[in-house]
């Protein structure tokens, strides 16, 4: 921040019609290193004094602040112009920027230590070629924390690390989920319900078995007409009680993060449908078979979509569930660069198959449209069969058809 010289002053400034409000400095806060363009500082005039008696001054602000609309994109988007500038000197480090990046974290690995080791030194060297500096390190190897004691106490720290919002215990290598216990259980009405449900956050599906029973309660408590104030009617509260008192299990849940992923090994993904009166249901598995033959399974993401109100039959439903596995199918493979593997999906629907492999021209309009989309997303020869009682997807929609 510098004063405004004399002979950059506008013929017409323009403020914000408010009145001023100073606020102290933040010294605790990321070290700014992006530079404003010369051609653009008149954007950014600020009154403003060094205390509380001096004169209030116009300045003018000469690197990117939080708080403006653009800073978000400016700041990424320089992060992604020092990756393409620096790409021939650090290959790993710029693809590593490109493709994981998350505000303002990096979350990346390696297949072994050696290559995490090599992408950590060349992301340091790359950024630190733009002026940026990393810290807050955690790993699941106390070799990848260069920070000391800081990041020591991280590495042991059991209560984990944030990440994009899932919880990520570092010497346990496992994600886990933290469900805030519903406190206001008896008594409950509409307004609180709804305030509890949209606090589940559970971004990749992990607990969609549990979390999909509140979407369908809330359709329910919406189909009953209660008013927003009203106690739920006696058979709602419960059902709700019930879910509320079983929720906290979920912080017992831990999924690990480690991926027995060969690159010397195939690779599959394999996605299953099922859908009930209620809701659908999808999930995607990565399967991998390393150079010994070794097998191993882990649940990537999954999905639940609660059904229309206007009746459906259980068919379409089924047809329905397919479409978002395949819809997921193809999002995980574009998303994790495994798009050239095989791809497989599976549905314990026979009547889903025999139109998923048929000419959708023959069907009415609702199966006809859905069908299109599925084979444009996954080839028909690659839709298998699995029965229910194999299919884990069933496990999102089983408990509304006891």
């Amino acid at each position: 921040m510098e004063v405004i010289p004399e002979k950059v002053y506008l013929d017409d400034a323009c403020y914000l019609p408010h009145h001023a409000v100073f606020k102290g400095n933040d010294t605790g806060g990321k070290i700014p290193v992006i530079r404003i363009h010369p051609e653009n500082l008149h954007l950014q005039h600020i009154l403003w004094r060094p205390d509380p008696v001096a004169e209030v001054r116009d300045y003018r602000l000469l690197i990117v602040v939080y708080g403006t609309t653009s800073a978000p994109y400016l700041a990424l988007r320089t992060l992604i112009q020092l990756a393409d500038d620096e790409q021939k000197a650090f290959p790993l480090g710029s693809t590593t920027v490109r493709n994981n990046s998350y505000v303002d974290d990096i979350l990346a690995g390696g297949h072994s230590l050696e290559s995490a080791l090599k992408t950590q030194r060349q992301l340091v060297a790359l950024l630190g070629a733009g002026g940026f500096e990393l810290s807050k390190w955690a790993a699941n190897v106390p070799e990848l924390c260069p920070d000391g004691e800081a990041s020591a106490k991280l590495f042991h720290d059991r209560e984990g690390v944030s990440t994009l919002g899932v919880l990520w215990n570092p010497a346990d290598d496992c994600f886990a989920l933290r469900v805030t216990p519903i406190t206001r259980v008896t008594g409950s009405i509409k307004r609180t319900v709804l305030s509890d449900v949209a606090r589940f956050f559970d971004p990749l599906g992990w607990a969609s078995p549990v979390l999909v029973y509140g979407k369908v309660f809330i359709q329910k408590l919406w189909m009953a007409g209660n008013d927003w104030d009203q106690p739920l009617p006696e058979q709602l509260q419960s059902s709700w009680t019930r879910f509320a008192e079983a929720l906290p299990r979920l912080n017992t849940l831990n999924i690990s993060r480690l991926v027995n992923f060969d690159e010397h090994g195939a690779v599959e993904l394999h996605g299953f449908s099922d859908a009930s009166s209620c809701a659908y249901a999808a999930a995607v598995y990565l399967r991998c078979t390393d150079v010994s033959g070794k097998v191993s399974v882990s649940l990537l993401v999954a999905k639940t979509k609660v059904v229309p109100v206007r009746q459906v039959s259980v068919p379409r439903l089924e047809l329905c569930g397919a479409l978002l596995v395949a819809r997921l199918l193809d999002m995980t493979a574009r998303g994790l660069g495994l798009s050239g593997i095989p791809i497989f999906a599976w549905t314990d629907a026979a009547v889903v198959l025999a139109w998923i492999r048929s000419y959708p021209s023959r069907w009415k309009v609702f199966v006809a449209n859905r069908i299109v989309k599925v084979q444009s997303l996954i080839p028909p020869r690659n839709w298998r069969y699995v029965p229910s009682a194999d299919n884990p997807a069933d496990a999102a929609t089983r408990h509304f058809t006891q």
